[in-house]
Order: structure tokens, then C-alpha cells, then sequence
């Protein structure tokens, strides 16, 4: 009788053991997914490639959702990452969610993302490519987009898609409304841009990006330092974590006085994807 019971206190203690380590294994990726979510802000912007492409704003703040479609946007938008996609569409993006059929992922204009295409993306998720996207963020865009009132959705379409901005006004007109980000333009940080790159143009494309959220782009002109790197006097600012998201990369401290509070060097050892 003795033997049994010691064998079923060793059960019971195995037992006890798995379970410990299965919630420390969750518990530690649990941690993992907040730790390395993308969607950090009152504001985030997530690019959806199907068919076509959707820029989705979500403003938490003032609750607003604001969807940008760029009709058959998936040629352009699909080949591209996080910085290069930004650059195209307009703003900042603090994501991407690419079907690997082209069937779209927005369903309707008045429900997204609807419950059954977040199970999609999570269940899923070896019909999807993301990028800067994890599943702590795709639970948060849907709470997000929940309680968000439809009376402050808006829902537009780009028909045609012009590469240069300066060319399509309405375009401009749409992103400066739309995806407007207050707490970064009340911020007032004025941001200088350096193109040491050999991409024409890529520091005013940058400039225009940032602008479009709110940022104060003072200065761009070009460089010749070898590295892209972002200098900052302050680093607690919300403008500065945005720009740090957009570029992957964390800010060193400016200790040299320069004309803006944040300097941005786009250097020869960037790739454009």
C-alpha cells in the first residue's frame, strides 16, 4: 500500500512540474509578444495587401479609423517592406499584413477587420506575411476597431497611385487630413534630414512622410556620412519613437549643438526594397 502511494504522490508531482513549466513557457512568450508589439501609440498606420492595398490609420485617442484604398495597389505595395511601403503610400507604417492569395483583406467598408479574418490572421497564419506585426497586435487592432464608432470611419480610393507626391494634390490633401497625428505636431520638434544616399530625392520623400503626421521638417540637404544613423537631443518624445519604429533603428545622443532636435542621416549603407 505504501508503494502505491509514494507512486501517486510522483504522479501528482509530475504533474505539478508540466504545469508550472507550461505556464512559464506561456507566460514567457506572453511576455515576448507585448514586449515586441508594433502597435506602441494612440496612432498607428497598418498596410493590408490583397487584391488591392488599404492604408488603415487607427487614432485610438479620438477613436477614428481612416482606410485609404489604392486600387490593384498589390503590384506596387506586395514587393516592398515596412520603409519602403511608407515611403509610397505616404505616411509612416508601423506594419504590413500581405495575403499570399490575392484575395482582399478588407471585406467591408463598415466592419474591419471583422472576427473571422482576425481568427485568420492568428490561426492562420501561413496564408499571411507580416512585417512588424505579431499576434499581441493583431488582438489590439480588433479591440481597437471595435470601439470605434462608425460615425468616425471614413473610407477612401486612390485610383491612381502617382509616385511623384508633388503630383497628386488630392492624394496629399487626403493623408494631411486624415492621418494627422496632434500629440506629434503639439511635440514642435523641428527634424533635420541628411540624404547621403544615391536615391534621388529620398530625403524629401522622408520629409514628406514625416510631415504628413505632424512632424517639423526644418532642413534636408545632402551628405556623405557612410551609415544611416538618428541623433537626438531629448529622447523621451513621441516623435522620436516614431521615427525610431519607421527606421528600426534606436537614436544615439546628440551631444554636438545642430539646428534641429532630432537629426536624421540616411547613409550610403541603406537598401531600397
Amino acid at each position: 500500500m505504501r508503494k502505491k502511494s509514494d507512486n501517486t504522490l510522483y504522479i501528482k508531482l509530475f504533474i505539478l512540474i508540466v504545469l508550472f513549466a507550461a505556464f512559464i513557457s506561456i507566460t514567457y512568450k506572453t511576455f515576448l509578444l507585448v514586449k515586441n508589439r508594433s502597435f506602441r501609440h494612440d496612432t498607428f498606420n497598418v498596410m493590408l495587401i490583397g487584391r488591392d492595398a488599404h492604408l488603415v490609420g487607427f487614432n485610438t485617442q479620438k477613436k477614428q479609423i481612416n482606410v485609404l484604398e489604392f486600387t490593384e495597389g498589390r503590384d506596387l505595395f506586395s514587393r516592398k517592406k515596412n520603409f519602403s511601403a511608407s515611403i509610397f503610400s505616404g505616411v509612416p507604417l508601423d506594419g504590413m499584413i500581405i495575403s499570399i492569395k490575392p484575395e482582399n483583406l478588407i471585406e467591408a467598408k463598415k466592419d474591419f477587420p471583422t472576427f473571422a479574418q482576425t481568427l485568420s490572421l492568428i490561426l492562420e497564419d501561413e496564408k499571411y506575411v507580416f512585417y512588424n506585426i505579431n499576434k499581441f497586435d493583431l488582438v489590439k487592432l480588433y479591440i481597437i476597431s471595435k470601439l470605434a464608432p462608425f460615425k468616425y470611419a471614413s473610407y477612401d480610393n486612390i485610383q491612381n497611385l502617382a509616385q511623384d507626391f508633388s503630383e497628386n494634390q488630392a492624394l496629399i490633401g487626403k493623408i494631411e487630413e486624415k492621418f494627422h497625428d496632434s500629440e506629434i505636431f503639439n511635440e514642435k520638434i523641428s527634424i533635420e534630414i541628411i540624404n547621403s544616399t544615391e536615391i534621388n530625392g529620398l530625403g524629401g520623400r522622408v520629409g514628406f512622410i514625416l510631415s504628413n503626421i505632424g512632424v517639423n521638417v526644418i532642413s534636408i540637404k545632402d551628405g556623405e556620412e557612410p551609415k544611416t544613423k538618428i541623433t537626438a537631443k531629448e529622447h523621451n518624445l513621441k516623435t522620436l519613437k516614431r521615427i525610431e519604429s519607421l527606421f528600426e533603428l534606436n537614436a544615439q545622443r546628440n551631444e554636438i549643438p545642430g539646428i534641429a532636435d532630432i537629426t536624421i542621416n540616411l547613409g550610403k549603407d541603406m537598401r531600397w526594397e
